[in-house]
């Protein structure tokens, strides 16, 4: 609870919390430190909560040090999980994005620290440019937690999908 206060206030005193990223009727996408946006929102008022944290793996981001001690890092994304699940409605889900092996600490604990089930791993493994050739391959782990029985449009998932950029 003291890192959502202190970041509750952070964000409400000028946090780097800014306009949304993307808004139409149907979706608002805001892009920001889930310290910042999640500390904002009410119990209960998202559906759905989509993270790509910082992997720990010592990357030179701007203003965060990705080079926690393992229990720390891990301690901090336990809250990460906690405060999607306070803001996610009954229906809601977290889609969690990690490698493999850290995400399979998130998804055994998941259950137990935030009440949210296991619904869905699906595993990206996608080629990679690491500076030679061939092209390697990467894997990451997304995972599919929810609050309760998550909405699912079907018909979202009707026709073949192509990316406008491989035309």
């Amino acid at each position: 609870a003291a890192i959502t206060d202190q970041a509750r206030r952070r964000a409400q005193a000028g946090g780097r919390v800014t306009a949304p990223y993307y808004a139409d009727e149907a979706v608002t996408i805001y892009h920001s430190r889930w310290e910042d946006m999640l500390a904002l929102l009410p119990d209960e008022s998202v559906d759905i909560v989509l993270t790509d944290p910082p992997y720990n793996v010592g990357y030179a981001y701007d203003g965060y040090s990705d080079h926690m001690d393992e229990d720390d890092y891990f301690a901090w994304q336990l809250q990460l999980i906690t405060e999607a699940a306070r803001v996610l409605k009954t229906s809601g889900s977290l889609v969690y994005l990690h490698y493999p092996e850290f995400a399979a600490r998130i998804w055994a604990a998941a259950p137990e620290v935030a009440d949210l089930r296991h619904y869905e791993w699906v595993t990206w493994t996608y080629n990679t440019h690491t500076g030679g050739t061939p092209l390697r391959k990467a894997t990451r782990a997304w995972l599919w937690l929810a609050k309760g029985v998550p909405f699912v449009d079907a018909t979202a998932f009707e026709g073949v999908y192509q990316n406008p950029l491989d035309a």
